[in-house]
């Protein structure tokens, strides 16, 4: 059956709500979260006290509102300009695309090094349909009209969430990032008056620099969180056993059941660490406006 406020991901029930917002955690204390749609998660996964005013180990990248172009340093503004020029955006029918943005994700996904989340074409395209509270937006190149980036945004009540993004490398010089990044913070949060735009969380699975790149380019920052995991039994067992060689994981190629092993490992360490923090002073309970 399906569960209110959750979703299976990734072998994971992970929260479907927004960031701010915590899940209805009755389905833990009943059992009931280790059978989602008939799928069996390993674990529970979810983040509490969104935006701590205090650093934690885990965090989601957000910008809030409003988006001031102007505020933004002269190289900045330089390639965002330059990147319009060169692309063009809009939010699309994905069943209209989904060739194109296999393509996009096929070469884009080749650049990961350490990446342990590859799907097939097949699932990939199946997966692609219109759903009201998702929005797809491309970046086409302006000469040759290729389907050259994409986003895919999870609309909440009063923000939204980028579920992913990906950029086909072979033209990266184009700016097509920048063109994409520029105009959802346009639209979400100045048109839309959206409070903020979430890029994601801490990233554990594969490298990337995008988190340094959103911080430095369009001033996101890090809204530290809380997070916390539950295991279906006997998988918590299982993962103190293996915790005091994780390192030994650590050192091993980072793809397959190896690399979702290590990325539970890591999480892990990340809830060890918390349990000496206390986090006050939560987004979730301050008001719009407020310092």
């Amino acid at each position: 059956m399906e569960i209110e406020d959750w979703k299976y991901y990734n072998h994971a029930a992970i929260s479907s709500l927004a960031p701010n917002e915590v899940p209805n955690l009755s389905p833990i204390k009943d059992g009931s979260i280790w059978n989602i749609g008939g799928k069996k998660p390993l674990l529970a996964r979810w983040t509490t006290d969104f935006d701590c005013q205090y650093e934690t180990e885990w965090w989601y990248i957000v910008k809030e509102a409003p988006y001031i172009y102007d505020e933004l340093n002269r190289s900045c503004r330089k390639h965002i300009r330059q990147a319009m020029k060169k692309c063009s955006v809009q939010i699309i029918n994905p069943e209209e695309y989904k060739e194109e943005l296999w393509k996009c994700f096929d070469c884009a996904y080749g650049r990961y090094k350490n990446s342990i989340n590859s799907i097939g074409k097949d699932y990939f395209k199946n997966a692609i349909h219109m759903n009201e509270g998702i929005d797809y937006w491309a970046g086409f190149d302006h000469e040759s009209n290729e389907l050259i980036g994409y986003m895919v945004c999870g609309v909440y009540k009063d923000c939204v969430v980028v579920r992913t993004s990906k950029y086909n490398p072979l033209h990266m010089n184009k700016g097509v990032s920048d063109a994409l990044h520029h105009s959802v913070l346009q639209y979400y949060l100045n048109e839309k008056g959206m409070r903020y735009v979430c890029c994601g969380e801490k990233t554990i699975n594969h490298e990337t620099d995008i988190q340094n790149y959103l911080i430095r380019t369009f001033h996101f920052r890090k809204a530290y969180c809380k997070l916390n995991l539950i295991y279906r039994k006997p998988i918590g067992l299982i993962v103190k056993m293996i915790m005091p060689v994780r390192k030994v994981l650590y050192g091993i190629k980072n793809i397959g059941p190896v690399g979702k092993i290590s990325s539970i490992l890591r999480m892990e360490e990340v809830i060890k660490i918390q349990k000496n923090e206390k986090c006050t002073g939560c987004f979730s309970n301050r008001r719009k406006g407020d310092e």
